[in-house]
C-alpha cells in the first residue's frame, strides 16, 4: 500500500516482521503528515560544495507527534503512553538516502534528546527522520529508505520482551526545511526541534461465526485493504512461506487478532480465514466493511462476524455450484456450473481468462460487493440454457463482458440462451464480435455452411426483462445494447424500472431491439429512465438493419408509456429515432410491428401505414424524448 510521506519526495516504510511465535495482531491504519514545528529560519554556513562528506554531531529536541496524545497506545487500547526509551533510533536521511542516526535519552513526557552523527549532509535540500521500532523491523535497514516500505505489523513481541506498543511498534515521520538546520563548527541542531507524526494506527479484530460464536480452529487469516495493506497469519505446523508480498505470523489459539499498520482515509477491509476441518478438509470464512476510517495514532475495535463461502482462488477450473453457495475471490480460467433451481451469491467475485458461469437450468444470481466476468471465445460471461431463466438481483454490481463471440449475459456465436431477468443490481454487459450486451450472441455473416435458418437458430435468445437496477448494456460490431446480435434473435424485451443504458455496436444496431439481418419480439417500455442510442442507420429502439435479400430484418411491436422516461438516439443514416431502420438494399424483408406511444398509435404494423405524416415526422428527430420536454 505504501501511504505518501510527504517530502521533497515521496518515501514509503517497509518494515518486517522477526520471529512471531504466538498470534497476532492486525492492524490497517491511517496515514496522515503532520508538519514538524518550525521557527525563525536560520542562515546556514554555505560552501562552494553544499554537499560534504564531512561527519557533524547532531543534537536536536523531539516529540514524537505534536499531539502528544495520538500515538503510544497500550496493547488494551485504554492508556496513551507517550515516552521515549534509551536508545530508541531516528533515522536521518536526504533523497531516500541514510546519512545517519540519532538515538534517544529515556523520558516519560513524549519529548526527548536525540544525538548522533550524520555524514553526507547537503545543506540544500529538506532532512527527513524515520523513527521506527528499535526491536521489530521487517528486514536490516537498507541505505535506500525507500526499500523500507511498511506492509503492517502484528503486536505480539516474543518471549520476555516488553509488551509496550512503543518500543515494538513505533512508526514516525518528520521533515524538516533546509532553511531550519543550524551549522556551528561541528554541530548541527534544528530549529524548534522536530515533531514525529506517527504513521500508524492499532485495530484489535475479534474473528466470530456468523451467529456471533468465536471462530475456532483458523490456520490462516489474510487481512487485506483496498489501499494494498495485507497480511497473512498462518499457525506454526504449516511450512514457513518466503516473505515477499505478503507478511506472515503464527496464528494464535484466541479469535482476537491486534494489527499495526500504516493507513490514511477510508478504507474496504476485507478477511479470509481458512479453518481447519480435519484431514485435508477447509473451510473458509470471509469478511467485508466498506469505507472505514482509520487515523494515525488511534485505536479501533472491530467485531468481525465472518461468513462461509467458497473460496475460488483455492477451486479447481470447474466449480459445481449448489443452491445457498456464496462464492467470492479471484481466479482464471474456471467454469463455474450453478445447479438447476440454485439460488448463488457473487461477493466479489473476479473471474477472467476464459471464465463464465453456466446455468443449465433456472437459476438465480445474488450480487454482494463489487464482480467481474470477463468471457472469450463462444461462452458468455453468464449463460442460461434455452427454456429456461436466470434471474439476477442484489445490492452489488456485476460487470460482465465477451472479448470473443458471444454476448455479456445472454447466447453465444452457436449457443442459444433462455429468458434473462433482472430485477436489481448495478450490471455492465459487453458483448463480444457481432453480439449484444445483454441477449443473444452473433453469428458470422458467411454462415459457416450454415442456413439462414440455422443460423437464426443457433443465435436464439429468450425473453429480457428489466424491472430494476442500474444497466449499462453494450453490443460490440452488429450487436444491440440489448436485445438481438447479429443475425440472431430475441424474444419480447420488457423493462418496467430501473436506469438503463442501452448502446448498439459500431455497425447496424440498435440500442435496444435489433442489430443486422436479426428478429427482435415485442418491445415494451413502461417504467424506469431509458437511454438507447442506435449506430448508423439503426434506430434508438426498434429494429436492426442491413442484411441480404433472404435476411430478415424484423421487430415486433414497441410500446411506450406509463411512467417510463425514455431517451431513445437515432444513428447517424437511420430513419427514426424509434422504429424503422435504413437499409441499402429494397428487397430486403423488413417489418415493424405496431408502435404506440403514451397511449397514441403512430405506426400500425398491420397495415404498415403510418397513422399520419405528423406522427412520422415526430420519429424521424435525432433525439426522441418520452414524455414530451
Amino acid at each position: 500500500m505504501g501511504v505518501a510521506i510527504k517530502r521533497k519526495e515521496t518515501t514509503t516504510m517497509k518494515k518486517f516482521m522477526t520471529n512471531i511465535n504466538t498470534l497476532a495482531v492486525l492492524l490497517i491504519a491511517g496515514a496522515f503528515l503532520t508538519a514538524c514545528s518550525s521557527d525563525d529560519s536560520i542562515v546556514t554556513d554555505q560552501s562552494a560544495n553544499p554537499t560534504t562528506s564531512k561527519t557533524y554531531t547532531m543534537t536536536i529536541q523531539a516529540t514524537k507527534c505534536e499531539d502528544a496524545t495520538m500515538r503510544g497506545l497500550s496493547l488494551d487500547g485504554k492508556t496513551l503512553n507517550v515516552k521515549w526509551y534509551e536508545g530508541e533510533e531516528v533515522i536521518v536521511a536526504q533523497d531516500e538516502t541514510t546519512i545517519g542516526t540519532l538515538k534517544a535519552q529515556a523520558s516519560n513526557n513524549g519529548t526527548t534528546t536525540l544525538t548522533g552523527e550524520v555524514t553526507g549532509l547537503d545543506l540544500n535540500k529538506d532532512v527527513s527522520f524515520y523513527l521506527h521500532s528499535v526491536n521489530r523491523r521487517y528486514n536490516d535497514v537498507p541505505e535506500n529508505i525507500k526499500d523500507i516500505e511498511q506492509k503492517g505489523v502484528l503486536l505480539k513481541p516474543a518471549e520476555g520482551e516488553d509488551r509496550s506498543i512503543e518500543t515494538n511498534y513505533d512508526f514516525a515521520v518528520c521533515t524538516v526545511s533546509k532553511d531550519k538546520i543550524s551549522i556551528n563548527g561541528t554541530e548541527i541542531s534544528v530549529a524548534g526541534g522536530i515533531a514525529l507524526a506517527s504513521r500508524q494506527a492499532i485495530v484489535k479484530f475479534t474473528l466470530l461465526d456468523q451467529n456471533g460464536n468465536p471462530l475456532d480452529n483458523v490456520y490462516r487469516l489474510k487481512i487485506k485493504t483496498t489501499k494494498g495493506n495485507y497480511l497473512t497469519l498462518t499457525s506454526s505446523y504449516m511450512n514457513a512461506p518466503e516473505l515477499g508480498d505478503e507478511f506472515y505470523a503464527e496464528v494464535a489459539s484466541t479469535n482476537e487478532v491486534f494489527m499495526a499498520v500504516e493507513m490514511d482515509g477510508k478504507q474496504d477491509v476485507r478477511l479470509i480465514a481458512y479453518i481447519h476441518k480435519g484431514g485435508d478438509d477447509t473451510e473458509y470464512y470471509f469478511y467485508d466493511r466498506e469505507n472505514v476510517e482509520f487515523k494515525n495514532g488511534k485505536y479501533y475495535e472491530i467485531t468481525v462476524k465472518m461468513k462461509p463461502g467458497i473460496y475460488l482462488d483455492y477451486c479447481s477450473s470447474r466449480y459445481n455450484a449448489k443452491n445457498g453457495d456464496v462464492l467470492f475471490g479471484n481466479k482464471n480460467d474456471i467454469q463455474v456450473k450453478i445447479a438447476d433451481g440454485a439460488t448463488v451469491t457473487l461477493h466479489n467475485v473476479h473471474i477472467s481468462d476464459d471464465s463464465y458461469i453456466d446455468c443449465g437450468g433456472n437459476a438465480t444470481i445474488i450480487l454482494e460487493g463489487e464482480n467481474s466476468i470477463c468471457a472469450d471465445k463462444n461462452n458468455p460471461a453468464i449463460w442460461v440454457d434455452q427454456g429456461k431463466t436466470l434471474t439476477i438481483r442484489g445490492t452489488g454490481s456485476l460487470e460482465a463482458e465477451n472479448v470473443g463471440w458471444a454476448a455479456g449475459i445472454g447466447g453465444g456465436e452457436t449457443l442459444p440462451c433462455g429468458n434473462i431477468v433482472i430485477e436489481s443490481g448495478t450490471i455492465v454487459a459487453k458483448g463480444g464480435e457481432r453480439s449484444s450486451g445483454i441477449g443473444s450472441g452473433g453469428h458470422d455473416a458467411d454462415g459457416i455452411g450454415a442456413t439462414v435458418a440455422e443460423q437464426y437458430a443457433e443465435t436464439t435468445c429468450g425473453n429480457i426483462t428489466i424491472t430494476g437496477g442500474n444497466i449499462t448494456a453494450m453490443g460490440d460490431t452488429y450487436g444491440a445494447g440489448i436485445g438481438c446480435g447479429g443475425r440472431g434473435t430475441c424474444g419480447n424485451i420488457t423493462i418496467t424500472g430501473g436506469t438503463i443504458i442501452a448502446t448498439g455496436g459500431d455497425q447496424d444496431s440498435a440500442g435496444i431491439g435489433g442489430a443486422n439481418a436479426s428478429t427482435c419480439g415485442n418491445i415494451t417500455i413502461t417504467g424506469g429512465t431509458v437511454t438507447a442510442t442506435g449506430h448508423w442507420g439503426c434506430p434508438g429502439i426498434g429494429m436492426g438493419c442491413n442484411g441480404t435479400a433472404t435476411d430478415h430484418t424484423i421487430c415486433g411491436d414497441i410500446t411506450i408509456g406509463g411512467t417510463a422516461n425514455v431517451t431513445a438516439n437515432k444513428g447517424s443514416a437511420a430513419m427514426h429515432a424509434i422504429g424503422f431502420s435504413y437499409n441499402e438494399e429494397e428487397e430486403i424483408q423488413k417489418t415493424c410491428g405496431t408502435i404506440t406511444i403514451g397511449g397514441t398509435q403512430y405506426y400500425n404494423g398491420t397495415t404498415n401505414t403510418w397513422v399520419s405524416e405528423t406522427l412520422e415526422n415526430a420519429l424521424k428527430v435525432a433525439t426522441f424524448t418520452y414524455p414530451a420536454p
